[in-house]
């Protein structure tokens, strides 16, 4: 059903050039890949999991931990690593520019894809986000000062100013005579 939703939304199953996914179970990125490439057999399926030693809640680095009985190499084209500061960062773009609140598991996954959108010239990339970011209001996720740094990088017009945030609109001087 996964599948035919997505299908549903883009309409045209050959624009579908890639599919990026976390390695957690792997039952989602096993079974949404292969289901993909029934419509298309040339969707080019890539595998996002963290660097080796690095914990990202909802992901599991292959190398070094369990390897999931439905996990299958052959059916992956490319197996990217991500860091947490990077799934992190990506995380805090998608939600200050885009208001998508995830945690670091689908920041990572966003990290990767937006490397692989560089050398996608034309298509679409299915990414699902595995997790949202409520569960990390109290780690660095959420940590104002990087959230600020984040926008300073980006370029991300949002309710900051001089790294503070704006808790009220500023007062308007009026050109009114009386």
């Amino acid at each position: 059903m996964i599948v035919e939703n997505i299908l549903d939304l883009i309409g045209n199953t050959p624009m579908v050039r890639a599919r990026v996914a976390g390695i957690g179970t792997s039952g989602t990125l096993m079974g949404v890949s292969k289901r993909l490439r029934e419509y298309n057999p040339d969707i080019q399926v890539v595998a996002v999991q963290p660097e080796p030693g690095t914990a990202i809640q909802g992901l599991k680095n292959l190398q070094t931990q369990y390897v999931p009985a439905i996990w299958r190499r052959e059916s992956v084209d490319e197996v990217y690593t991500a860091s947490l500061t990077d799934a992190e960062e990506s995380a805090r773009l998608l939600a200050l520019q885009e208001g998508i609140f995830v945690g670091p598991s689908s920041g990572a996954i966003f990290h990767v894809s937006r490397k692989k959108a560089e050398e996608v010239q034309r298509g679409v990339m299915v990414i699902m986000a595995p997790h949202g970011g409520e569960k990390y209001l109290s780690t660095t996720l959420c940590d104002p000062a990087l959230c600020v740094e984040a926008v300073r990088k980006y370029g991300i017009r949002c309710s900051y100013k001089d790294g503070k945030p704006v808790t009220r609109a500023p007062e308007r001087t009026s050109n009114r005579q009386t």
